[in-house]
């Protein structure tokens, strides 16, 4: 939710990601608080790995500040982790399927979750990689305030990604798969299997079979990609974590196919995740929890089907104006087709759109985070919306801390385009996965009032 909210505000981020530390229970991170309700469960330790999307877009006197507050608990936590979820050798397990939040995944339950399997001595393929991505962020935070820490937290990542490659890695499966405590894997294909390569774990040539099994439309590639169970499991099914495309785990395989420079790729499911989303809102009016893997409508989702407590209190299908993770399509629009990354030291982007996009022509305006609100001097006022001289949008005066972006693909990786920031408008050319900095065009380009 936070990684949704640091494009739009980034103080509502941080925000966002402060409550949880704040209501921690002693080192451990809960895995829900409400007013009148807490866990006993912690929660998937990707707050440390959010803190890091969210400072570079804060003011920098504010994303020092963040550092600062959040670096201690951070580590606690990891050491209360290593305490209280580490198995003996050295991957993590879940004290219960709720703590996962896919608690009625096949790996974990059955449909309505009446029949629970101890996950408290398995080795869990997602876990152990949330928790290698919070050690890489804890590195990069001390190295960041000057800490004793980095190389340490580094090491225990290099420790716990060789233990994560060697032990759960099932060469007949090509995938990650849980191991119970006797060693056995667990041989359900979910997405779980895929959150290793978010973490990096993968060769070459295991990430290549990784990527085979996500574009294979019998397993992760359906029409709407990265199902949460692959599409020929037995257990396969449209209710909840046993089937449906949930947003915030396609977004984070997305994040590890552009780990491994899998562009392409990443391109591609981008734009189906962000084509089918935008289309059940057009047809549906609405924003889910999750959708079919198959068709771009929800008549045949369900939520725990035959959890009756279940269906009273939450309905029988995905959760409706659940923006939450859901809105992370916005970021595989942003982040991924578009390729815009906007740091205070760099501003730059990166097209990925697949050769579906010929002809299309898309435009976002946004804040140009870290900066504060100054605006640009205002337009002379228009009489009239319909007036023949009325400027188009471009020419419009935009707040000096926003950024207009428009990108049309012509032919196959052949793009142009141009952006806009502070009364100034400068147009580019790029090819596929082309990096192009936004600063340096800015030198040239031409005051706005110019512009017809």
């Amino acid at each position: 939710m936070a990684r949704v909210w640091r494009w739009w505000d980034a103080d509502v981020a941080a925000e966002i990601l402060r409550a949880v530390i704040d209501l921690r229970d002693g080192d451990r991170l809960q895995h829900v608080v409400t007013e009148f309700h807490q866990s006993r469960y912690t929660q998937p330790p990707l707050i440390a790995w959010s803190v890091l999307g969210i400072v570079d877009a804060l003011e920098q006197e504010k994303g020092q500040a963040l550092l600062e507050d959040v670096y201690e608990p951070l580590r606690r936590y990891q050491a209360w982790l290593e305490s209280h979820r580490q198995l003996a050798n050295g991957l993590y397990a879940w004290a219960h399927p709720y703590e996962s939040g896919v608690e009625n995944a096949p790996r974990f339950s059955n449909t309505d979750e009446s029949a629970l399997r101890d996950t408290r001595a398995i080795g869990a393929t997602d876990f152990s990689s949330y928790v290698l991505l919070q050690l890489e962020a804890l590195a990069q935070m001390a190295q960041r305030l000057d800490q004793g820490s980095a190389a340490a937290f580094a090491a225990k990542a290099a420790t716990l990604r060789a233990r994560i490659d060697e032990q759960l890695w099932d060469e007949a499966a090509g995938l990650y798969l849980d191991r119970d405590g006797a060693g056995i894997p667990i041989r359900i294909a979910t997405i779980a299997s895929l959150m290793p390569l978010w973490a990096g774990v993968a060769d070459h040539d295991r990430a290549a079979r990784l990527v085979q099994q996500l574009t294979d439309p019998d397993r992760f590639g359906t029409p709407i990609p990265l199902p949460s169970v692959a599409r020929n499991e037995p257990s396969f099914e449209k209710d909840m974590w046993r089937g449906p495309v949930w947003i915030n785990t396609a977004y984070a395989v997305v994040q590890g196919l552009l780990r491994y420079d899998r562009q392409r790729e990443a391109g591609e499911i981008a734009f189906r995740l962000c084509q089918a989303v935008y289309g059940v809102f057009e047809g549906e009016r609405r924003i889910y929890e999750f959708y079919d893997p198959d068709v771009p409508h929800t008549q045949a989702l369900r939520r725990k089907n035959g959890n009756w407590w279940k269906a009273l209190t939450l309905g029988r299908g995905p959760q409706r104006e659940f923006v939450g993770w859901t809105g992370l399509v916005n970021n595989l629009l942003l982040e991924v087709l578009l390729g815009l990354e906007l740091g205070p030291d760099q501003r730059s982007l990166c097209p990925r759109l697949p050769p579906a996009c010929c002809g299309m022509r898309l435009e976002v305006e946004l804040p140009l985070l870290g900066l504060p609100p100054e605006r640009c001097p205002e337009p002379s006022p228009d009489p009239s919306p319909n007036s023949p001289e009325r400027k188009p949008p471009m020419t419009e005066a935009l707040p000096a801390n926003r950024l207009q972006v428009r990108l049309q693909m012509l032919e196959p990786d052949r793009f142009e385009g141009s952006v806009r920031h502070q009364g100034r408008i400068a147009s580019f050319r790029a090819g596929f996965g082309e990096r192009v900095p936004i600063d340096p065009l800015f030198e040239k380009a031409q005051p706005c009032a110019t512009v017809t």
